[in-house]
């Protein structure tokens, strides 16, 4: 049987993407190795990165720019001696690599014939390209990466056609577009005759560049007695959490609440009407992303508020799952949302729960199951 090693530095039970194609690849029987920081929930042969490796100390590396001495000095691989030599022995025929850190390990672990798929998240070349400190340390470094690795893969998949495109045109690199879908989901949001109450979600991480702030004080545009905004956060950035904290603390309709497991979302997400996410245009990342949370809000049949951003005012007007405000202001967005008829807010409801037959894992899966059939035979 044809052997496939999935590589990750993700929390392999919380990231979406690595964790959807691990329990594909499993449930398809196929005969599939995971190679991660932290033990996955299911049954799978696994093996073991060393412990996290130390940014700061990376940092400085980068900053000291030794990679013009050697540029090979930068490519960490992380995993002891003995585990490299257990993987190299295991002659895999395909090696997914989920970041792109973690690349130079994938060629360094490869057999004669040893196919390697990678999966591009974000366009790292400007990943945080506003960030002084961020280009001088990185940003040569992932354009090494990219010429020197990359380009010898024989898959590469990205999360939407905007980046694709501009892979393709920077890099001269054919990219797939391979979207980021939940799994299909029986429950959904209830669609209700009238509401008393209006719930408006959003959750993901607590970053400074998400514009979190701006859904808070959008609140204060809306009757607190009528809508209610509740953010569940991942706890990254310790100030950015504490400042969104102060922020929420004297707004009666706004609550920051712990995040909820990656299994529970859709459960958390169908006590809502609303899915939000004011997103700034501010970087190329952000203009072409397509979020998970795009997606899980209409596997969970809510009613979508986006800002303009490209790719995810494609798939809102696509589908007529919700509105879009006309920039990242927050009076704006509260406008928008006073602006919904209740029988318009049902509307985007049910347009949602027929969106979500297309843009679920299972469609996904169809497309993945082509990719490694190609790959492997």
């Amino acid at each position: 049987m044809k052997k496939i090693l999935l590589m990750t530095s993700n929390n392999i039970n919380g990231n979406p993407r690595p964790n959807r194609l691990l329990k594909f690849m499993i449930q398809s029987n196929y005969s599939v190795d995971l190679l991660s920081y932290n033990k996955y929930e299911g049954d799978v042969k696994q093996y073991f990165f060393k412990k996290k490796l130390n940014i700061d100390l990376i940092n400085l590396i980068l900053y000291l720019r030794l990679y013009k001495l050697n540029k090979d000095l930068l490519l960490f691989d992380n995993v002891d001696l003995e585990t490299q030599k257990e993987l190299i022995n295991n002659n895999y025929d395909l090696i997914i690599c989920e970041n792109i850190e973690l690349i130079y390990l994938a060629f360094k672990l490869k057999s004669f014939g040893t196919k390697i798929m990678i999966d591009l998240r974000e366009y790292f070349p400007t990943h945080f390209d506003n960030n002084i400190a961020w280009r001088l340390r990185k940003k040569e470094y992932y354009n090494y990466l990219l010429n020197k690795y990359v380009r010898k893969t024989n898959k590469i998949l990205t999360v939407s056609d905007g980046i694709a495109k501009e892979y393709n045109t920077k890099y001269n690199l054919d990219c797939e577009t391979y979207l980021s879908l939940p799994e299909k989901q029986d429950k959904k949001s209830e669609i209700k005759d009238s509401y008393e109450v209006i719930r408006i979600v959003h959750h993901g991480i607590a970053s400074p560049n998400r514009n979190l702030e701006s859904m808070i004080y959008m609140m204060d545009y809306l009757d607190e007695n009528k809508y209610i905004l509740d953010l569940y956060l991942v706890k990254l950035n310790n100030s950015c959490y504490d400042d969104l904290i102060n922020l929420s603390i004297n707004r009666k309709n706004v609550n920051i609440l712990e995040p909820v497991k990656y299994s529970d979302i859709n459960i958390m997400l169908i006590r809502y009407d609303i899915g939000l996410y004011l997103l700034k245009d501010d970087s190329f990342n952000h203009k072409y992303a397509l979020p998970n949370k795009l997606f899980e809000f209409i596997q969970a049949g809510l009613c979508l508020a986006f800002s303009p951003i490209y790719e995810s005012v494609n798939i809102i007007n696509k589908y007529n799952v919700g509105f879009v405000s006309d920039n990242y202001e927050s009076e704006n967005m509260a406008n928008k949302i006073k602006g919904v008829s209740e029988s318009k807010l049902n509307e985007y409801k049910r347009n949602s729960r027929t969106a979500a037959e297309i843009l679920n894992s299972g469609n996904n899966n169809k497309k993945m199951d082509a990719m490694i059939k190609e790959l492997l035979f």
